[in-house]
């Protein structure tokens, strides 16, 4: 199974972009959803910010 199987992370974009734009103005634009998913991923496999942007 894939993990964007797993759960439909768009029903919480919403609270995602409430939180994220709420927490820093000045932060770029990203988009909230795919934040989430870094983090989901950066726990999941136990990697930090390095091994994620690359």
């Amino acid at each position: 199974m894939k993990f964007k199987e797993l759960l439909d992370y768009e029903i919480y974009h919403d609270i995602l972009e409430i939180i994220y734009l709420g927490s820093n103005k000045s932060r770029p634009n990203f988009d909230p959803v795919l934040m989430f998913k870094i983090i989901i991923l950066e726990i999941f496999y136990n990697f930090n910010d390095n091994k994620i942007s690359k």
